[in-house]
């Protein structure tokens, strides 16, 4: 999990959700500073935030607020959220995801970067550990998820087609989600998250497909789009985007629905050259007229290097570093 989802759009929404997202992302990432070493922190990103963010929707009580910085600790205080046991959850998924990621370029790649896998594997392994102890105090299926995820390859020696392919991965995302009803004791919602996370995991695994394609064919790896058409990973593509977002809104969600829509809309904007028309009209249309002209005018006032150079949908320096530019590609 490490960067399928979007982020809010505050030329859209407003500043009340870009704030709140904010309170997440850095608060995922001040806890895995604190958990697992000052370096862990340059792991947080916009999946594992959508986790986090997601178990304070389904939790009963709302999550607790600390003032504290992010990354930049010469900046004034803001309130994160970092101490939750979803923002831990979170956290150590992002953990195991990392080291899991490292011990499948071991096994498969070659040369400097399966020496450099091994390295950051070893260098990496306290943390793991440290990581999967927690999953397993919190009855996580630690063990089932890591032999899901690491049997891809076994199950890509075999040639799946487009859908097969990414059945472990969506049984692992399935199981990932679905244990978030266990922590917010709601066991209703165990189903319905499940399909949530499966979905998520075959929109992430054709999402790499489709980007490494090129990669894949010059290295003479398997990839599923290589017998199979564009139209084919379009329709496959949409039909699990729309479930996700049908699964998302069925679930017994307590708080931050705005948040949630906002993220879901630019998410399908940013996949939108997979997606059919019928599967963009699934996503949530936030653009106000008003906070569109507004946010035009405060970026002609506010206009400076940052906001010329850096696109802050996807970075951690639009939410702390650099007071707040934004740079939104969905009012297009």
């Amino acid at each position: 999990m490490f960067g399928f989802m979007g982020t809010p759009c505050r030329t859209c929404a407003g500043n009340e959700n870009h704030s709140s997202y904010r309170a997440f992302f850095c608060g995922l990432s001040s806890c895995l500073s604190a958990e697992y070493g000052p370096a862990a922190r340059l792991l947080v990103n916009r999946d594992s935030t959508f986790l986090s963010l997601l178990g304070a929707s389904l939790s009963s009580s709302a999550p607790a607020a600390v003032a504290n910085t992010c990354c930049n600790p010469l900046s004034i205080p803001k309130p994160l959220f970092q101490d939750d046991l979803h923002v831990q959850y979170a956290a150590a998924i992002t953990i195991c995801g990392l080291a899991t990621k490292l011990q499948d370029d071991a096994d498969d790649e070659s040369g400097i970067r399966k020496q450099g896998a091994r390295l950051l594997g070893k260098v990496t392994q306290q943390a793991k550990d440290q990581a999967i102890s927690f999953l397993n105090t919190i009855r996580f299926p630690t063990r089932e998820v890591e032999e899901a995820i690491l049997g891809q390859s076994a199950l890509e020696k075999k040639r799946p087609n487009l859908r097969e392919s990414a059945s472990l991965t969506a049984h692992a995302y399935g199981k990932i989600f679905e244990h978030l009803a266990t922590l917010a004791q709601v066991k209703t919602a165990g189903d319905t998250l499940r399909k949530t996370g499966q979905s998520l995991g075959r929109l992430i695994y054709w999402r790499d497909a489709y980007d490494d394609l090129s990669k894949d064919r010059v290295k003479n790896r398997f990839n599923p789009l290589q017998t199979s058409s564009q139209d084919e990973l379009t329709s496959l593509f949409s039909t699990s985007a729309i479930s996700f977002s049908h699964t998302l809104n069925d679930s017994p969600f307590l708080r931050l629905h705005q948040l949630r829509s906002g993220i879901l809309s630019t998410t399908f904007h940013r996949h939108r050259a997979l997606l059919t028309s019928d599967a963009l009209a699934e996503a949530p249309v936030l653009q106000d007229p008003k906070l569109v002209k507004k946010e035009k005018k405060r970026r002609k006032k506010n206009d400076n290097f940052c906001s010329r150079h850096c696109d802050c949908s996807d970075c951690c320096c639009s939410f702390d570093c650099c007071g707040g530019c934004a740079s939104c590609d969905c009012s297009t």
